[in-house]
């Protein structure tokens, strides 16, 4: 909701809604904590790019992504390592930042977005999806 407000310019007087403006970051910098957690979702269940799931939470220091098919994470020093090359997660001195982005990252995973974590490396049969409940 705050990123809609924000994109039509109604945001003035909303400090109480819940949530932040993803618009924020671009907009006005200066509003945001730089330690904030960041959240990113991928899937896929194509025949192009395969069948995966991953999570990634960034602060302003480090980037964690989950890959759930491979049961992986990775850990990136997004200050000197901005296109996260080195994984960095078996680095001791490294391992606070991965405990506690690892502990993020499993905080946030609630809902439906539980089902996601539970994808096969194969797609769901044709008929399975067939039968699933059309969502308004």
């Amino acid at each position: 909701m705050p990123t809609i407000l924000e994109l039509v310019g109604l945001r003035d007087g909303t400090d109480n809604l819940s949530g932040q403006s993803l618009l924020v970051p671009t907009l006005r910098s200066d509003k945001i904590d730089p330690a904030r957690p960041i959240f990113c979702n991928i899937a896929s269940i194509t025949s192009k790019l395969g069948t995966f799931f991953r999570r990634s939470v960034r602060t302003d220091k480090y980037t964690l992504i989950h890959d759930f098919n491979e049961g992986k994470f990775s850990l990136f020093d997004a200050e000197k390592d901005r296109g996260e090359q080195q994984d960095v997660s078996g680095a001791g001195e490294h391992g606070a930042a991965f405990a506690n982005l690892k502990a993020v990252l499993e905080a946030s995973l609630t809902g439906n977005l539980r089902d996601h974590t539970k994808m096969s490396g194969q797609a769901a049969p044709v008929e399975a999806m067939d039968d699933a409940p059309d969502d308004p």
